[in-house]
Formats: C-alpha cells, structure tokens, sequence
C-alpha cells in the first residue's frame, strides 16, 4: 500500500523549480516518503509488535517504539559475501536511516508546510539548497537488495575482524 518511490519521484520533479508551491509540495511529498519508508518497515514486524506502534502516524516516533522491541530497527544492514580466498564479492545491503536523523529531516521538512507567523511573512522563504540535499540523504533508502524477514536473531564475533554478525537460525 506504500509506494515510496512515487512520492521521492513526484519531489525529484518538483524541486526542478523553485517557486514557493513547488518547493512546498515537494516537502510534503518527502515526508511521505519517510512515512511509506517507515510504515513498509513496521509492516515487516506487524506479528511480533504492539498494533499501538502500528498505529502511530508520526513516522519518528514509531521507529522510536519500534527501536525498543528490534535494536536493528534504524540500523543499515550490509552483507558481503565472498569466496575462501576473498574473490568474487557479493554485497547484500538495506539502508536506513537513524531515528535521530528521522525526526530532524521529517521535523524540517515539516516547517515549510505551514504558513510563517506574521512577523516572519514578508521574508519567509524555502532553502531550496537545504530540500535539495535532504532529497541526496533520503534517496539512498530506495536503494539495497535485502529482504528484512522477522525472525529472531543472533549474532556471533567474526574470527577475522572481530565484529558481529548478524544471523538466524532459521
């Protein structure tokens, strides 16, 4: 039901001009791109989490609640897999953005959708710059060949690198 690369389209062409409507649609349809990226994400958990989170409109704060139940909730994901002797490298990666990062973007993106208070009216303007470079930011979470399937996970020390590796025994 979610098709966030609609709305990232529809901003890609909107912030082609720069007029105070388009500059404001195309904010609008960047934060709905941040709700489809993070309702898609809940959907994935819909089984195993309370339907409150579910139920939350505020993108930043269910992926908040949704932290507290799946420490990986907001985390980017990356796989690679190679040969014994390190050739052939085959990369499986989901990319994400941190809640943080979240509220701060959807909050900006926010502010231009209402009218400016009336001492700010007369020179109340849009940075199209700044909307330019947080579409750079979100555009990256279109991007990555994982399938996220809810299970429970587990992790061991890589012998070589030390790190932990995310895995299910399923």
């Amino acid at each position: 039901p979610y098709n966030k690369r609609k709305h990232l389209a529809y901003a890609k062409l909107l912030l082609r001009n720069s007029d105070l409507s388009s500059l404001r649609h195309a904010s609008l349809e960047m934060r709905y791109f941040l709700e489809a990226h993070v309702y898609e994400r809940l959907l994935k958990d819909a089984d195993q989490i309370p339907k409150s989170i579910i139920q939350k409109w505020e993108p930043n704060k269910a992926m908040k609640m949704l932290s507290m139940f799946n420490k990986l909730a907001d985390m980017d994901l990356r796989l690679t897999i190679t040969a014994q002797d390190g050739s052939s490298p085959t990369i499986i990666q989901y990319n994400n953005i941190k809640n943080s990062e979240l509220t701060k973007i959807y909050n900006s993106l926010g502010s231009y959708l209402h009218l400016p208070q009336p001492s700010k009216a007369k020179s109340f303007s849009i940075d199209k710059d700044k909307l330019v470079k947080i579409f750079d930011k979100i555009k990256l979470l279109i991007r990555g060949n994982l399938i996220i399937i809810k299970t429970d996970y587990e992790t061991f020390e890589c012998e070589s690198c030390k790190q932990p590796i995310l895995f299910t025994r399923w």
